[in-house]
């Protein structure tokens, strides 16, 4: 049977940041390693490079609180995500400011935040590319929520996809939800696919996104997107 090996860093008892590669990217592939990406402003403006698929147990996860430099997830899946306290924004990530790409949610049970909700991150200022989310959730109070991200607050969105279906079962009517982004006031979204459905109470839905100004100046821009056909069909 086939083994497998992870390799991590002690320091003074206490796991540490493992070397750098050749092109500065930090690796990681356990829970602990992504936990310390929000140890401080340093830690949260590196490069990181995931090299295997992370189990996060269905744990309430923290949301790393705001990326400003690169986390590559390889392609690699990160599976049973839960963030259900409903505080602040919710996520992989609670904000990005930096690059995420290459990240696949597979799994999920909970995604609950007290203003923006996102797969991979709350709020978008930054750059997200070539990100895929799985995962299936209702969701009982964010303001916004988006199979990649909640809002995109002139950001960019490239080549990702939703294939999980998103339901909001909230008492307060949320500003959007939608398959790629939930709401989009400002930025760029080019190249994004959705098949998941979206059901439940929100008051305004997207099949890609809920927009401010598609087509006007400073407003939000979507190209070369797709939807399942179903997803056309607007009452």
């Amino acid at each position: 049977e086939e083994s497998s090996q992870i390799s991590l860093r002690i320091v003074d008892g206490k796991v540490a940041f493992r070397e750098a590669d050749d092109k500065g990217f930090i690796p990681v592939n356990t829970i602990a390693e992504l936990k310390m990406i929000d140890l401080d402003d340093a830690s949260r403006g590196r490069k990181y490079l995931q090299q295997g698929n992370i189990d996060l147990l269905d744990a309430e996860w923290t949301p790393i609180s705001k990326l400003e430099g690169i986390y590559d997830g390889g392609n690699f899946t990160v599976a049973r995500l839960r963030v259900s306290l409903g505080n602040g924004n919710a996520g992989l990530f609670a904000a990005n400011g930096g690059t995420i790409r290459n990240v696949v949610i597979a799994s999920a049970s909970a995604l609950r935040g007290q203003w923006h909700a996102g797969m991979v991150c709350g709020e978008n200022t930054g750059t997200i590319e070539r990100c895929t989310n799985r995962a299936s959730v209702t969701d009982g109070g964010s303001n916004t929520l988006g199979g990649i991200c909640g809002y995109n607050n002139n950001g960019t969105v490239s080549e990702c996809l939703n294939t999980g279906t998103l339901t909001i079962d909230a008492t307060v009517p949320s500003d959007g939800t939608g398959g790629i982004v939930g709401y989009c006031g400002k930025g760029t979204i080019t190249s994004c696919g959705n098949t998941g459905g979206i059901g439940g109470k929100p008051s305004k839905t997207g099949g890609i996104a809920v927009m401010w100004g598609n087509i006007a100046q400073n407003g939000c821009v979507v190209k070369r997107s797709a939807v399942a056909p179903e997803m056309l069909v607007h009452s």
